[in-house]
């Protein structure tokens, strides 16, 4: 009799806004700014595209990704997965759309890694193998590919409707805010640690 072959989850985390938390940058940028009843980066963000201000937004994103590194935090629930995802040895990666350096020329990866490895470094060894940061979506749905990742979690649904997204990839979103979800093929998750219903 054959036995049925079971196959290993490969799990693929976006960074910005799913891995990290900018909570606690974004409320400490407003404040800095005198901008009052800001409590994520959704609602900066929003601020500043109803005022129709993306250069400004662009200056923002480069103090987050940067200065404001030093007040992210690990997202709700990613500890908790990781140790669980760790004790199963089920393959983990990180694969982010990240631009190298800023508008202004500043270092974006730099920072990023160093966080992932203070903040994450007992379960992201080596971070050269387990942390891609890719220029364009494309590079990143093609690395999702490479990798063979089984389940991604991103915070973003454009990324994982994204036509050449893999099909055999199982689709999640991470949004603790309600929200509603565009496509049938995505699930969401409002911690992390609830992808471990899914693997």
């Amino acid at each position: 009799m054959n036995k049925m072959k079971w196959s290993c989850p490969i799990v693929g985390l976006d960074l910005d806004n799913t891995v990290i938390n900018y909570g606690l940058s974004a409320r400490k940028f407003a404040l800095s700014n005198d901008m009052h009843g800001i409590e994520n980066i959704s609602q900066l963000r929003e601020f500043y595209k109803r005022n129709h201000q993306d250069k400004a937004w662009s200056r923002v994103q480069e103090w987050i990704y940067t200065e404001g590194l030093l007040f992210a935090t690990v997202n709700n629930g990613l500890k908790e997965l990781l140790s669980q995802l760790k004790t199963f040895d089920y393959p983990t990666y990180i694969i982010s759309h990240k631009t190298k350096v800023s508008v202004n020329g500043l270092d974006l990866w730099g920072p990023a890694r160093h966080w992932i490895a203070e903040n994450l470094g007992n379960y992201f060894e080596p971070l050269s193998e387990i942390v891609f940061f890719e220029e364009t979506r494309e590079k990143k749905i093609a690395r999702i590919s490479h990798q063979k990742i089984t389940h991604f979690v991103d915070d973003l649904q454009d990324v994982l409707l994204e036509p050449n997204f893999p099909s055999n990839v199982r689709k999640f979103w991470i949004k603790e805010e309600s929200g509603v979800i565009r496509h049938p093929s995505i699930t969401k998750l409002e911690r992390l640690e609830e992808l471990l219903n899914y693997v």
